[in-house]
């Protein structure tokens, strides 16, 4: 690959009543890789970190589950370079640095799958970094990559 990485984060409000604008999203009806972070910003910060390519059906699906359905926000992260071993490191990523990040109490039972190995996944993870800082700059996360790195926030081993 040799364009520089590039994603997309769109929000939504997170409810029942706005599932017509999760399906008019171009990759939700082409079925294509997304990554998501379902949030709220009650006084305990809580968010759930998922990928799928079938993303209309994972949201009426979080939507029935009481764990998920308090959540308020989607953070829909996609680009037309993803795939799905690059979604599930993304994912991985992640759940990893957002727990690091101590920002929120994460609602995800696993650390995704951490540690596989993909075609350019060195590629993918200067696209995890694009992601990291629009998240930063959205407030979502507060701490750079690196400064989770070398402190004793990350909770995971790499």
């Amino acid at each position: 690959m040799t364009n520089a990485p590039s994603s997309q984060i769109k929000h939504l409000s997170f409810n029942s009543k706005n599932l017509n604008q999760f399906e008019a999203l171009s990759y939700a009806r082409e079925l294509w890789p997304v990554v998501y972070l379902l949030s709220n910003n009650s006084n305990v910060k809580e968010a759930y970190v998922g990928e799928t390519a079938d993303l209309l059906a994972r949201m009426e699906a979080h939507l029935k589950s009481d764990a998920k359905n308090k959540l308020t926000d989607a953070h829909l992260i996609s680009s037309d370079q993803f795939n799905k071993s690059a979604t599930l490191d993304i994912e991985s990523n992640l759940i990893k640095y957002l727990s690091g990040d101590g920002q929120y109490q994460l609602l995800n039972g696993n650390i995704g799958l951490a540690n596989h190995n993909y075609y350019q996944k060195q590629w993918y993870w200067e696209l995890f970094k694009d992601v990291w800082n629009q998240l930063r700059k959205e407030g979502i996360a507060r701490h750079s990559i690196e400064y989770i790195d070398n402190s004793d926030l990350l909770n995971t081993p790499l």
